[in-house]
């Protein structure tokens, strides 16, 4: 049921997040926070389904009072119920479900609810939670939206940290108040580190106490164009929108940016970043488009792109890409139709992908698929090249069948480089946070 974060246990366990159907159960903008920037920037929401179309929540996102439906009387910023879930796969292939009744919200055209899994040593799961973007200005968000749980053998549910409470009491990046958690990953500190798509920023997780920092907040990525983007404050940029996160062996994550909706980006400007543990943020693999997927193995770094055209109805099938740190992306598997998480295989020798991840289909059609990964590495390269562009769209997102064919390319043997190079971003600390924009959007 729009199936959106992956991870693989030690025995070889696959864990899904399902991000639900939403619910019927109204929010209504009662309590909205107090920050300077809230509600001041329209978003389009959910990394999964950002089509640039207007929904309920980024329309009374941008106004300073409740909005009113046909009857005259106050009508709700978003609708949830308790439909998401956590599935687990067998290593035989059996399908079970772990943890279900999970808080789901939909708005518009957008379902956001479970959006990724990490499992401890102990075999604890961990779940991050979207919630409402930019309708956490406007209200508190439900149950355990915008929050990061653990989930132990039994199926109890205990919230470690309320990300979305965080976002609205102390907004870290000061454009508007905006959260939607996506990626987590248990970092090799034994920290959870988790990506707010709306709010923009990084947190790490004691799991052990539930202690939240903020880690980094993100820069905007240039707008298409040099467009100014009234939003960030007339910056030329929109928001990096991180989505995957996923753990660097070797210290630190790898984090994928999406790039904002409203005012997309420009052509080639999503990437991966690698993020340390005091925040320093460098590129890893650039000239990517719409990253919602990140794994990393063997001193190779692979990104999931979600659509390579989705301008068109249905969408343009994603890609899978790989590159060592600073290379140029080679494209590993094509015809996949809207995927989202990575995760590879405990053997290193395939990649279980998630399909199906958003749109009117998913809640039937989701799926994981398992693809042999090439021999070889890619060639490093000083100049990464840009993949086709990406774009929004208005029209509703479509999926095909829940099992398309990947198709494998070659790339070339080449020496392993490590993870992670220096370069080019200048670092961002929670001390000396860069401008932000919404969760999904801007």
């Amino acid at each position: 049921m729009n199936p959106r974060g992956i991870a693989v246990g030690s025995d070889g366990t696959i864990y899904v997040a399902e991000a639900g159907t939403g619910g019927t159960e109204p929010d209504f903008p009662t309590a909205p926070a107090g920050s300077p920037g809230a509600g001041s920037s329209p978003s389009a929401s959910s990394p999964a389904a950002s089509t640039g179309a207007s929904s309920p929540a980024a329309t009374a996102a941008t106004s300073p009072v409740a909005s009113t439906g046909a009857s005259g009387s106050p009508a709700p910023a978003a609708m949830h119920g308790e439909t998401g879930r956590v599935t687990m796969i067998s290593p035989t292939g059996d399908q079970s479900v772990l943890v279900d009744g999970l808080t789901s919200y939909f708005f518009g055209s957008e379902v956001v609810g479970p959006a990724d899994v990490a499992v401890g040593a102990d075999g604890t799961v961990f779940v991050s939670i979207g919630g409402p973007g930019p309708g956490t200005a406007l209200f508190e968000p439900a149950g355990n939206a915008d929050s990061v749980v653990s989930v132990d053998s039994s199926g109890t549910v205990t919230q470690l940290a309320n990300i979305g409470q965080y976002e609205r009491e102390n907004n870290p990046d000061p454009n508007a108040i905006d959260s939607n958690v996506g990626g987590l990953a248990m970092g090799a500190d034994g920290l959870l580190y988790v990506a707010d798509s709306g709010g923009n920023d990084l947190y790490s997780i004691d799991p052990a106490t539930g202690d939240l920092k903020v880690v980094t907040v993100f820069d905007g990525l240039p707008t298409a164009d040099g467009a100014a983007n009234p939003a960030r404050g007339g910056k030329p940029e929109v928001d990096p929108v991180p989505t995957d996160v996923t753990a660097d062996p070797d210290g630190g994550v790898l984090v994928g940016f999406l790039t904002g909706a409203l005012l997309w980006g420009a052509p080639g400007s999503a990437k991966v970043v690698h993020v340390d543990n005091k925040g320093k943020t460098t590129d890893a693999v650039t000239g990517l488009n719409m990253v919602t997927g990140v794994a990393a193995a063997a001193g190779t770094i692979y990104a999931d792109q979600l659509s390579t055209s989705f301008t068109t109805t249905p969408p343009g099938p994603g890609e899978v890409a790989q590159a060592t740190s600073g290379g140029t992306p080679e494209t590993v598997f094509t015809g996949l139709m809207l995927p989202y998480g990575i995760a590879i295989a405990p053997d290193g020798t395939s990649m279980y992908i998630v399909i199906n991840a958003t749109g009117p289909s998913a809640a039937s059609g989701g799926a994981v698929i398992q693809c042999p990964l090439p021999a070889g590495t890619p060639t490093p390269s000083a100049s990464p090249k840009a993949s086709p562009s990406a774009s929004p769209s208005t029209a509703p997102v479509e999926s095909a069948s829940p099992v398309e064919s990947a198709s494998p390319t070659k790339s070339a043997p080449a020496t392993k480089a490590p993870l992670v190079a220096p370069t080019e971003s200048a670092p961002a600390t929670s001390e000396s946070p860069s401008p932000q924009a919404s969760p999904s959007s801007t």
